[in-house]
């Protein structure tokens, strides 16, 4: 079954989008506040982090930690480095990089971030991969504008080069 999480001061709008979104057959978590939502999403992520655990995830591996040049990719410990100081990157951003990572070299759809990064089953155009991968770029490339890690294929995707 799908989660949603519905986040409204109001009571109401919360009954109501709660009770719309159950019949349509989603399982639904309701809270009023931002705070409330970021405790459940702090639960969202622990409880993904404990279902990779037991599948077993690259961490595992003997390549836990990853180098490239200045750059440093540590899987188990969830931590970047470049030139020795610490990468700010967000849990999604980490995400996508491990993602990368784990099909480096291969040229990667932005359908197929959407589906294995994301999650999303039902795919849209959007613009967060690129987004994302624009980001991403900032914090790990020398020159964002001038990717030599992550580099665009036109027309098919992206490929981390390593």
């Amino acid at each position: 079954m799908k989660s949603v999480l519905v986040v409204d001061d109001d009571p109401r709008v919360r009954r109501t989008l709660s009770a719309s979104l159950e019949f349509a057959g989603y399982e639904v978590t309701a809270v009023g506040s931002g705070t409330d939502a970021l405790t459940e999403i702090g639960r969202l992520l622990e409880r993904v982090r404990a279902h990779l655990d037991e599948q077993g995830s690259p961490s595992d591996d003997d390549d836990a930690v990853v180098t490239h040049g200045t750059l440093r990719i540590d899987l188990r410990h969830r931590l970047v480095t470049r030139r020795g100081r610490r990468v700010p990157l967000s849990a999604r951003e980490f995400e996508l990089l491990r993602y990368l990572l784990e099909h480096r070299n291969e040229i990667v759809s932005r359908e197929q971030l959407l589906r294995d990064v994301w999650g999303y089953n039902q795919l849209a155009i959007s613009r967060t991969v690129d987004n994302y991968v624009a980001k991403l770029r900032t914090h790990i490339e020398e020159r964002p504008h001038r990717p030599r890690l992550i580099v665009t294929v036109h027309g098919s995707g992206y490929q981390l080069v390593m």
